[in-house]
């Protein structure tokens, strides 16, 4: 063996050492069991990483009274009995070989090729490391990632040295998830985390990776065990302090928020404005209702006190650099109109009055879609699937569904206003003309198709 390959010993407490060479560097258990011998969340894995920086390939080889594991024939090298079990001691590193010097008996042993590693003696202190200048140059560079590689080794460990050395699908998942370590460009802060919310946090995590941060603001914690579930981290509003994030979503409802623009203005304040803004406003706002087409330009009826505060909140949406997503009737299977109606048995309005939907979950990624999409802040977009429905069609389509199949349709009243309740059709060509977004489900009826083949 060449002793001049020796880095220098580490010491974790009587008997537990751990010995670095230049080695092979094929076997990534050796780095799982540096971590288990040295007791210390990802210490071991840490040094490790250090030593991977020098030209020469280096390995950790790790000894502990009474542990065994598994050898390579660099083991060998390492001047073990070959009698015994690799990669057990009895309370000493293994040692290398030595000669006396011809001369001056009495003189301190010398290694033939170059000096034993150093060891700390003091053993009983708990962890002690002696390592090279170099490899302290490295540790603000690699302590950011090394939770991340931990997280990743320990799900996959017959990867863990592609994952450190960066070859191999893990590896290059690495190099891309750093941008979420270093930049946070990945991370999401959801203002109001329901339905709605919450699939955007997991169309989210869907597009950018599990491991995107995406925290869940709520008004109490009620949720928060179920948002815990889901990979979200909650927050009571008003707990972030002065934390900011790269994308912010805003899509708590209007209801029991006595000021909602302002609840839209501290949104916004938690933006840092590296990534979207998005707020989900609704396209109930428009003065239409006598069938013709609506754009993002149309007149709103803003005499109404619930659209006056919707469109003031859009406002200061857009004041603030963000984008508006006016959101036509939103559904499940098992929420929106259809189930009420149905159940309760009974729809005012015409049943040739047109309504236009979009399904939770096509909201949702299309709140994602933007957020993703350059150039759009300042902007409003009118979202819906783009095949108006009329009242009578969504009882019947709903109907397929086996929760809702044994219910009657329902009887239809006109409505008690002077409207004349025959509704509107959305024009949404501006929201496909700048966003790479189509719906899942391209209209309501399809909707209902595909989630009774599903089992709603």
């Amino acid at each position: 063996m060449d002793q001049s390959a020796v880095i220098g010993t580490f010491t974790a407490g009587p008997g537990s050492h751990l010995l670095c060479t230049k080695a092979d560097l094929k076997e990534p258990r050796f780095l799982h069991l540096a971590s288990y011998m040295l007791g210390v969340g990802g210490l071991a894995t840490l040094i490790a990483l250090h030593l991977l920086t020098v030209p020469s390939h280096v390995a950790i080889y790790g000894y502990a009274p009474g542990a065994t594991h598994v050898t390579t024939p660099a083991i060998t090298a390492l001047g073990l009995p070959a009698n015994t079990r690799p990669w057990i001691t009895q309370r000493q590193p293994p040692k290398l070989a030595h000669r006396q010097p011809s001369s001056n008996v009495g003189a301190r042993p010398t290694s033939t090729l170059a000096a034993r590693p150093r060891v700390d003696e003091d053993r009983q202190t708990g962890l002690r490391m002696t390592l090279l200048p170099w490899t302290v140059a490295f540790a603000s560079v690699v302590i950011s990632f090394l939770s991340l590689w931990r997280a990743k080794t320990s799900e996959v460990p017959d990867m863990a040295m592609a994952s450190v050395t960066g070859d191999g699908p893990l590896g290059q998942s690495i190099a891309e998830d750093s941008a979420t370590i270093v930049g946070l460009q990945d991370e999401l802060l959801v203002v109001g985390c329901g339905v709605l919310g919450r699939l955007i946090a997991q169309k989210w995590k869907e597009v950018h990776g599990s491991n995107a941060r995406v925290v869940g603001e709520t008004r109490s914690d009620a949720s928060h065990a179920e948002l815990l579930a889901l990979g979200i981290e909650p927050q009571i509003k008003g707990e972030g302090g002065e934390r900011t994030y790269s994308n912010v979503v805003f899509c708590a409802p209007p209801t029991g928020n006595d000021d909602y623009p302002q609840e839209c203005i501290d949104a916004a304040k938690k933006w840092n404005g590296k990534g979207g803004f998005v707020f989900t406003s609704s396209a109930g706002v428009y003065s239409e209702d006598s069938g013709g087409v609506v754009n993002e330009e149309s007149p709103v009826n803003d005499q109404v006190p619930r659209i006056a505060k919707m469109v003031s909140t859009e406002k200061e949406c857009l004041k603030a650099g963000g984008t508006v997503l006016r959101l036509a009737g939103l559904y499940t299977a098992e929420r929106g109109p259809h189930t009420y109606w149905l159940k309760v048995g009974q729809v005012k309005g015409r049943p040739d009055g047109l309504i236009n939907m979009i399904a939770y979950e096509d909201a949702a990624s299309c709140a994602v879609s933007v957020l993703g999409t350059k150039g759009v802040g300042q902007e409003i977009f009118l979202v819906g699937d783009g095949v108006p429905i009329t009242r009578e069609d969504i009882c019947k389509s709903a109907r397929k569904l086996n929760s809702l199949a044994d219910k009657p349709m329902p009887s239809f009243s006109p409505g008690d206003g002077p409207s004349p309740d025959a509704g509107k059709r959305y024009d949404c060509s501006k929201l496909h003309r700048m966003v790479d977004w189509q719906p899942r489900y391209s209209s309501f009826d399809v909707g209902m198709t595909e989630m009774a083949k599903m089992g709603f």
